[in-house]
């Protein structure tokens, strides 16, 4: 080969590498133009999901997600108090459902209006009679799903937000699980209040505050420390035993000490109860966060939830009148998530 020849392959050469080489330039920087905003997105997603406890996303697929769902309400209450303990950040997505059948089916029926959580509330006069009797018209039914990074454990809770107004504009609301119907939240607005201590026999604030010291808040606290699987019937039946032999009174000095666990601390020391029973005691706490509210903590394993009864006080409520007000009732790491109900 001539060295002219040898010139010219090699310049052919060169001349297909710059080819080459301008062709996946050309590539790169059409693909970078395609890609980089998303690459972007993706990386401040990333970090606001790090900074932001609540989040609204819409496109979660709820169906998909309920096949996994934690069928143990006791599993579901744990691993949302060990998460919060953990400081894990909890996520809410919602999405709007058409009120149907189904939804009248649960509202009426023995796990909903008819079921013993509801019915004590009824009964106690701290939600309407008028419930039962469906002179409520539901006005709102959504779907929420609380959730956190760590899907290993799946959703913390599938529930269904369900708002119901009467003819005189008075609000019932009720925040529950969308899977086994228990009811997480209630929340009445609207109700009247009376005003007039003319008509007072036994006004609502002197049979609260009566009561809150007493056997009433004590048994509540086993109620809802049974409802929400805080502790086993066994339990129950042990606690009651307990308090029996110990008298009411003096389990509801132990137990609504919750916040002050030095003087807690002394008072179990006193007891002369055996172990087992000192481990009961400890589980057993509630105290007055002000006049209106009082707070019930649920045990789960080495953490807790909390169970928030808000009753504004009503003055001069006659006996025989509707005496409930606008109240909150609810485990309130639950419900403060949901914007109805903050």
């Amino acid at each position: 080969m001539t060295d002219r020849r040898r010139v010219r392959t090699r310049k052919r050469g060169t001349y297909f590498r710059y080819y080459i080489i301008t062709a996946s330039i050309l590539t790169l920087l059409i693909a970078l133009a395609f890609f980089t905003p998303q690459i972007i997105f993706q990386v401040q997603d990333m970090i606001l999901c790090k900074d932001t406890s609540l989040s609204r996303q819409e496109n979660v697929n709820v169906e998909s997600l309920s096949t996994t769902y934690e069928k143990s309400l006791e599993t579901r209450m744990t691993d949302y108090a060990e998460g919060l303990a953990g400081d894990d950040a909890f996520y809410v997505a919602s999405q709007n459902l058409s009120v149907n059948e189904e939804l009248s089916a649960y509202f009426y029926s023995d796990s909903c209006i008819y079921g013993d959580f509801m019915s004590s509330l009824i009964y106690a006069r701290l939600l309407p009679y008028d419930l039962w009797e469906m002179e409520y018209a539901v006005s709102q039914w959504k779907q929420y799903v609380i959730y956190s990074d760590n899907f290993t454990k799946g959703v913390n809770f599938i529930l269904w937000y369900i708002e119901l107004q009467d003819s005189a504009g008075r609000t019932f609301k009720l925040l529950a699980d969308a899977e086994d119907g228990t009811i997480y939240a209630v929340k009445t607005e609207g109700n009247p209040v009376f005003q007039e201590p003319e008509l007072m026999n036994e006004s609502y604030e002197q049979r609260y505050f009566m009561d809150k010291f007493g056997r009433s808040a004590v048994e509540m606290w086993g109620f809802c420390a049974l409802y929400y699987a805080a502790i086993d019937e066994t339990e129950v039946k042990n606690f009651y035993i307990l308090a029996e032999e110990l008298s009411w009174e003096d389990v509801s000095m132990i137990s609504g000490s919750a916040t002050v666990d030095k003087e807690r601390e002394m008072v179990l020391n006193a007891l002369n109860i055996s172990e087992d029973r000192r481990e009961l005691l400890e589980k057993i706490q509630f105290y007055t966060k002000d006049k209106d509210t009082e707070v019930f903590r649920l045990p789960y394993g080495s953490f807790s939830l909390e169970m928030v009864m808000k009753l504004p006080t009503m003055v001069g409520a006659p006996m025989d009148a509707e005496t409930y007000s606008n109240i909150t009732i609810g485990i309130r790491e639950i419900y403060e998530m949901i914007p109805e109900f903050a």
